[in-house]
């Protein structure tokens, strides 16, 4: 089989939907919420980025994984911040309008880090998917 060059591919790296729903908003079902306020969880998920691994690759992050196997473009998905989410908001646990946001100091790091040899974009897929909610006729919802 022909080697793949993988750095013309866009990896799309999307982490901590499932944690903030299943871990953190479900405190009938996991201490995660009583242990940790907003921002300290935030952090938390963040490190996962940076924890290191002994799979696929011994002794690397999941980050360094994929650039070894030679992925160069990374999309850093962001989740609703957590501040965000209606549940939060409902629940007055966080002021209106302040949302929890650290995936963006991540991907200046990580550029730092494998400068010249990689780029690393943060995707605000919350701001977009709020865009397509409260515009649908612009993006192709039609009216029935």
């Amino acid at each position: 089989m022909e080697d793949m060059n993988l750095s013309q591919y866009l990896a799309i790296v999307n982490h901590g939907s499932n944690d903030y729903i299943n871990n953190y908003l479900l405190s009938g079902l996991y201490s995660s919420s009583f242990l940790y306020d907003p921002k300290t969880y935030a952090d938390i998920l963040i490190q996962q980025y940076k924890t290191i691994r002994k799979d696929p690759i011994e002794r690397a992050t999941i980050l360094q994984s994929l650039h070894y196997l030679g992925l160069r473009k990374f999309l850093l998905a962001g989740v609703g911040p957590l501040g965000c989410i209606p549940n939060q908001i409902s629940r007055g646990l966080f002021p209106s309008g302040v949302c929890v946001d650290r995936l963006r100091s991540l991907v200046d790091e990580l550029n730092t880090q494998y400068s010249g040899s990689s780029i690393f974009v943060y995707g605000n897929t919350y701001a977009a998917l709020m865009q397509i909610i409260q515009n649908p006729i612009a993006y192709g919802r039609k009216c029935p």
